[in-house]
C-alpha cells in the first residue's frame, strides 16, 4: 500500500523506477493472496480436526460444506437435460457394451449356467462351527444397553450382566434349534399387550 500512495503522489508515472516498485508490489500483493487462497482451501480448520476425532459427523459434515462447498455437477449430456432422456442415453451405451461377442459361446454359458443354478441348494451350513459360544458372547456384548425389556420380561442387561455359562447354554440351543428346524414354543408365541 505504501508503495501505491508514493507513486498517485507522484504524478502516476508509468515508467521509472516508482513504477516498477509499484508493479513489483502489486505482483507480490496478487501472488501472496494466490498462496493464502490456495492455503485456505487445502487446509483443514481445527473445527473440522475437532469434529473428525470426535465422530461427531454431523458437525464435521456441515464444517466441510462450509469450507469446501457443493461440487455440482454437469447438468447437460450429450446435449439433454431431462433427467428421463440422459438415463435413457446410458442404458443405450451399457446395453451396447453388455452384448456378447460370440452368441455360441453365450447360448452354452447361458445352458450351463442354467443347468447348474436348477440344482443348487447352497453351501452346506455346519452348525457346529457356525454357532459357538465366542458367537453368542459377542452377539451379546454388542446389544445396546439401556432399551426396554421383551414380552418375557429379559433386558441386555439381564443377558450381559449374566454368568459366562447362560453363552453355553444358548449356543447349544440355538444348535439344537438348527439341526432340528425346530423352535421352542415359548419363543414362538405370540405376545398380546
Amino acid at each position: 500500500m505504501g508503495k501505491h500512495r508514493t507513486w498517485v503522489a507522484l504524478g502516476r508515472h508509468r515508467e521509472g523506477p516508482v513504477a516498477n516498485a509499484m508493479r513489483k508490489a502489486r505482483c507480490e500483493y496478487k501472488l501472496m493472496l494466490k498462496h493464502k487462497r490456495t492455503q485456505a482451501q487445502s487446509c483443514f480448520t481445527k473445527e473440522l480436526h475437532e469434529s473428525l476425532m470426535d465422530k461427531d459427523y454431523s458437525s464435521f459434515w456441515r464444517s466441510w460444506n462450509a469450507k469446501f462447498g457443493h461440487a455440482i455437477g454437469s447438468q447437460v449430456i450429450n446435449g439433454t437435460s431431462d433427467h428421463g432422456s440422459i438415463a435413457e442415453a446410458f442404458g443405450d451405451i451399457f446395453d451396447a457394451c453388455c452384448q456378447p461377442k460370440n452368441n455360441m459361446a453365450h447360448e452354452r454359458l447361458k445352458q450351463q449356467f442354467e443347468h447348474m443354478y436348477d440344482g443348487y441348494c447352497g453351501a452346506a451350513f455346519d452348525v457346529e462351527s457356525s454357532i459357538n459360544v465366542e458367537l453368542v458372547d459377542r452377539a451379546i456384548r454388542d446389544l445396546k444397553l439401556g432399551r426396554a425389556a421383551g414380552p418375557d420380561g429379559i433386558c441386555a442387561e439381564h443377558l450381559v450382566y449374566c454368568h459366562p455359562s447362560v453363552c453355553v447354554l444358548l449356543s447349544l440351543l440355538f444348535r439344537l434349534m438348527f439341526m432340528t428346524d425346530v423352535t421352542p414354543a415359548i419363543l414362538s408365541r405370540d405376545f398380546e399387550a
